[in-house]
């Protein structure tokens, strides 16, 4: 009787052992199958990571190459304003020197005449 029941409990443990094992199998299969899935949305968050930065850097080479045109328009603009701001110094001297001579003329004028009127 006593080697049935050591049977018996060599049969139970057995039966524990297998489904112990069992159960770190399921258990290992649902840690493989929790990982594989991490690692497919860690590769979907590095694909689209990867893809913003490309857009970015696309977005950034554009930006700077309008910052650099802007840069350009706007010394163009700065020579363009100096060159007009040369004409109108030159216009003013001329005027001023136009205004001169016909106070100078007109004064001639003046002294000439008063001189005829005497």
């Amino acid at each position: 009787l006593h080697v049935l029941d050591s049977n018996a409990t060599d049969a139970a443990r057995g039966i524990e052992v297998k489904k112990d094992q069992e159960l770190d199998r399921t258990k290992e299969e649902s840690l493989k199958k929790a990982i594989v899935q991490l690692q497919n949305e860690l590769e979907t968050i590095v694909d689209k990571n990867e893809k913003n930065q490309e857009r970015c850097t696309s977005r950034l080479l554009i930006l700077e190459n309008e910052l650099k045109s802007g840069n350009e328009e706007q010394r163009r603009l700065n020579n363009g304003i100096a060159a007009l701001q040369g004409k109108l110094k030159t216009t003013t001297e001329n005027y001023e020197n136009t205004s001169v001579c016909n106070i100078e003329l007109q004064n001639e004028i003046a002294l000439e005449k008063s001189e005829r009127d005497r």
